[in-house]
C-alpha cells in the first residue's frame, strides 16, 4: 500500500503534458522536427526536456549538433511513454464504442479523398450509427498511434499491429498540353517522377491545383488514371508504369472486429473495387 501510495504521488507531481513532449522530441530525434508536431517552440521544449530530466533523475538525451539522440534511460522512458500512450488510446476507443454516435476517420492522398467525397453516398447513410471524418494527407499518418482508424495506402502495412486487405491498382500518366511541368510541393511518387523530368516547371502548393491548372492549359503534369480519364483530359504519353502501384486497406488488428470500422472497411472496398481503371 505504501509503494502504491508512493507511487501515485510520484505520478500527481509528474506532468503528463512533458512526457506527451518527451513522445514529440523523441520521435523527430531532435527539436526543431518536434515543434512542428508539439505545437511549442524548440526552446520551450529545450526547458522542458531539461526540467523532466531534473525530474527523473536521469539523462534522457545526447545533445548533439545534429539533434537529440536518446540514452539508453531515454529509449527505455520511451518504451514506457508509448505504452501509456496506447493504453489512453485504448481507454478513448473504448468510450467512443459505447457513443451512441462514434466518428471514424478515413485517410488517403488528395486524390482517392476527392474520389471518395464524390461518392460520399457510398460510404454513409442518415441511419449510420456512426459518422465519418476523412483526413486528407499526402504523408502517411500513424494508424498505430490512432492518428486515423483506416488508411488507404500505396503498400502492405509493415508496422506491428496493423492489419491490410489487398485491393486493385492504381495507375498515372502525363495529362494537359506541351509547356511547363505542374508539380505539387510534396514529397509523392508522381510529384518526385515530375521533377526528375527536368525542363521548367510550375510549381503549386496543393496537388488539387495540378487539375486546376491543367483545365486552364497551363501545362502538363501527372494525375492518377481514375481522376483524368473520366474527365477526359488529353493525355501526354502513355501510362506510367513506374508509378503503377496497388492499394491496402490499413486499420489497427484490434478494430478487425469493430462494427462501425468493419462496416466502413467493407463499403471502402466495394467502391474502391469500382475505381475507373486506365483506358
Amino acid at each position: 500500500m505504501i509503494d502504491f501510495v508512493v507511487s501515485i504521488s510520484f505520478m500527481n507531481d509528474m506532468n503528463w503534458s512533458d512526457i506527451s513532449m518527451f513522445l514529440h522530441v523523441a520521435r523527430a530525434g531532435g527539436l526543431n522536427g518536434a515543434a512542428q508536431t508539439a505545437s511549442l517552440s524548440a526552446p520551450s521544449l529545450g526547458r522542458r526536456m531539461a526540467a523532466l530530466e531534473a525530474d527523473l533523475g536521469k539523462r534522457l538525451f545526447e545533445r548533439r549538433q545534429t539533434g537529440y539522440r536518446l540514452t539508453s534511460d531515454g529509449a527505455a522512458l520511451l518504451e514506457l511513454a508509448e505504452g501509456m500512450e496506447n493504453t489512453a488510446m485504448r481507454i478513448l476507443r473504448w468510450r467512443d464504442q459505447a457513443s451512441a454516435q462514434r466518428q471514424v476517420r478515413v485517410s488517403a492522398g488528395s486524390w482517392m479523398t476527392r474520389y471518395l467525397l464524390e461518392n460520399f453516398g457510398d460510404l454513409w447513410r442518415a441511419s449510420d450509427p456512426f459518422s465519418l471524418s476523412f483526413v486528407t494527407s499526402d504523408k502517411r499518418l500513424n494508424i498505430s498511434r490512432r492518428e486515423a482508424d483506416i488508411g488507404i495506402r500505396n503498400a502492405r502495412p509493415q508496422e506491428a499491429g496493423l492489419a491490410g486487405q489487398r485491393l486493385g491498382t492504381v495507375d498515372f500518366a502525363v495529362y494537359g498540353v506541351e509547356g511547363p511541368w505542374i508539380i505539387p510541393s510534396v514529397s509523392t511518387p508522381s510529384a518526385n517522377w515530375s521533377r526528375d523530368q527536368g525542363g521548367d516547371s510550375v510549381e503549386v502548393s496543393e496537388p488539387r491545383h495540378v487539375l486546376d491548372l491543367l483545365r486552364a492549359g497551363g501545362g502538363k503534369g501527372v494525375l492518377p488514371t481514375f481522376v483524368g480519364d473520366p474527365l477526359a483530359l488529353k493525355r501526354v504519353g502513355a501510362r506510367i508504369d513506374a508509378l503503377t502501384h496497388r492499394q491496402y486497406l490499413v486499420f489497427h488488428d484490434d478494430d478487425r472486429f469493430d462494427p462501425a470500422i468493419r462496416e466502413v472497411i467493407n463499403r471502402l472496398r466495394g467502391l474502391l473495387e469500382r475505381l475507373p481503371q486506365a483506358q
